[in-house]
């Protein structure tokens, strides 16, 4: 009897011991998976308030200036104001470039890439618009651009009034029409680039003034994009689960590389003296860099340049360091490829180009794995959106 009594109590003692170390090992899962899903969240909402908002704040400001600086030319025809309204483009393009990396939402659901910088521009037609204005048929106003088709307005439209087959041109060189037409073309960008803001910020959160705008001008109401980004699983939110918007970020990053790879090989290398290829570009190291500066900043959750706390090369470093280190410095590398191009000499440029587009496969590579790595991460439920609930299951 004194036996099984001792038998008993020896495994009442293994069972408590047993269920303790279940119940340790079960809570730090737990709280494991708290703390990364906290962290993610974090993250995501630096990359919402801190690339996409301010990006697009940015980009608002340089559209400004620009409609300023058409006005300005429209009044004087000084070459003064022609290099300002050049410079004031050129700063939109670099704002566009970035912004790709946030194409999808806002900008895939209400076409603002398309409104704000459609390619090809439609030249025929908008000469046709042109001269419609200066034989009185039509208006050069932003209202009177937005009933025409998108290809004859916004950043490509500017550009084919500005430059000569990438060269810029004078002021004389262009008719008053032309001018009023520029103004109008700005002043349209304008509208459309607040817009895309009240898209993310929502347009009761926007600036009295620029609210009036936009109703005046009649654009729809826009409910906060940035919300619904920020509260996934909730009733007014699209998203069901925080690592549907992350693994859109992480998509983005493999749409902007396919674009890069595009102007790498159907420009860089295949472009002739004079011509402009994919997407017209006047400079495409520069355009590349842009990108790559997206890229850049959506890693980094930040436009400044000192990455947020915590961002998502924390997320990735919290999972594998090394693969983390890999990306960010395949973007340094890439950056110092990119700017190689521009310094070659004719002989060597092809085989740079080719060295700067085995480098942006490296990114990718590294990016694609991340994807993976974070975003598929129970803790973040990654299916939720088909109704499942799942878990970690400890082994």
């Amino acid at each position: 009897m004194k036996k099984i009594i001792i038998a008993g109590g020896m495994c009442l003692v293994l069972l408590t011991v047993s269920g303790l170390a279940f119940f340790k090992g079960n809570y730090k899962t737990q709280l494991d998976n708290y703390l990364f899903k906290k962290k993610a969240q974090d993250a995501l909402a630096s990359y919402v308030d801190q690339v996409v908002i301010e990006t697009i704040q940015k980009m608002c400001g340089h559209i400004y200036n620009f409609e300023t600086s058409a006005r300005e030319l429209d009044k004087s025809r000084s070459q003064a104001a022609f290099d300002n309204v050049v410079a004031d483009w050129k700063a939109i393009r670099d704002d566009y470039m970035q912004s790709q990396i946030f194409m999808y939402g806002p900008a895939a659901l209400f076409a603002f890439h398309k409104q704000l910088a459609i390619w090809p521009v439609d030249k025929i037609l908008l000469e046709h618009a042109i001269e419609e204005i200066n034989q009185g048929k039509k208006q050069a106003t932003a209202q009177a651009l937005r009933d025409q088709p998108a290809s004859t307005r916004g950043l490509y439209a500017a550009q084919y009034l500005l430059f000569n087959r990438g060269i810029p041109r004078s002021p004389d060189d262009l008719s008053d029409t032309q001018l009023a037409y520029l103004s109008a073309i700005a002043a349209e960008m304008k509208l459309s680039g607040l817009d895309f803001l009240a898209s993310w910020v929502g347009t009761d959160n926007m600036p009295a003034d620029q609210r009036k705008m936009l109703s005046d001008a009649q654009r729809p109401f826009r409910s906060s994009f940035a919300w619904e980004v920020n509260h996934p699983g909730l009733e007014k939110s699209r998203y069901f689960s925080i690592s549907i918007p992350i693994q859109e970020q992480f998509q983005e990053d493999s749409s902007v590389i396919e674009d890069m790879l595009a102007i790498f090989e159907e420009d860089l290398i295949d472009r002739k003296q004079g011509d402009l290829n994919y997407w017209e570009s006047i400079d495409p190291c520069q355009d590349l860099q842009g990108m790559l500066k997206g890229i850049d900043n959506a890693y980094a959750c930040s436009i400044t340049g000192e990455s947020a706390k915590p961002c998502f090369y924390d997320l990735v470093a919290g999972k594998d360091k090394v693969l983390a280190d890999h990306i960010r410095t395949n973007i340094i590398y890439l950056s110092q490829r990119i700017d190689a191009i521009k310094k070659a000499a004719p002989k060597n440029r092809k085989q740079t180009i080719k060295l700067a587009i085995k480098q942006l496969d490296r990114l990718a590579t590294t990016l694609t794995a991340a994807t993976a790595l974070v975003a598929i991460d129970p803790a973040l439920e990654p299916f939720a959106c088909y109704g499942s609930d799942l878990k970690y299951v400890d082994k």
